[in-house]
């Protein structure tokens, strides 16, 4: 772990070149030195170390991050605030309070939409060899903020 963050440190690479090396480093050392169980299982192998990538809530703010790239690259919201700034070209405190209450509505939305996935799993129910189980309480509820 601590080369790891010496290796993300060095500025010489791409974070997605250190990335790569460092998941293949993980999946090449563990499957020559296997950290084995009293079973002789190998606890880490590549399917344990993989596994965490399928998780729903990485995958989203993996996402979210690629969109607020795409946002910052493309520049697409200098536009809307140099169109407020024009309206309102002698107070920037309007502005300010114009963009905290359309975040707020991005919030709201997207808190009511996680609230209603919420109560729908809570009600559906799956079948499993003849018996009937509820889902149990989910991480995708969660909202994230940056």
């Amino acid at each position: 772990v601590i080369c790891s963050m010496l290796f993300y440190a060095i500025d010489v690479f791409s974070i997605l070149f250190k990335s790569i090396v460092i998941l293949t480093f993980l999946l090449v050392f563990f499957s020559i030195f296997p950290y084995n169980n009293e079973e002789g299982l190998n606890l880490l192998g590549p399917q344990a170390i993989l596994n965490g990538f399928s998780n729903t809530s990485l995958i989203t703010v993996l996402c979210l991050l690629i969109l607020g790239q795409g946002v910052v690259k493309t520049r697409v919201l200098d536009n809307l605030v140099a169109n407020f700034l024009n309206i309102f070209p002698k107070n920037p405190k309007i502005v300010i309070l114009i963009c905290l209450f359309m975040l707020q509505m991005l919030f709201l939305d997207d808190l009511a939409l996680i609230l209603l996935r919420h109560l729908w799993r809570q009600r559906t129910r799956c079948s499993h060899q003849g018996r009937t189980y509820r889902h149990s309480q989910s991480h995708d509820h969660q909202l994230i903020l940056f």
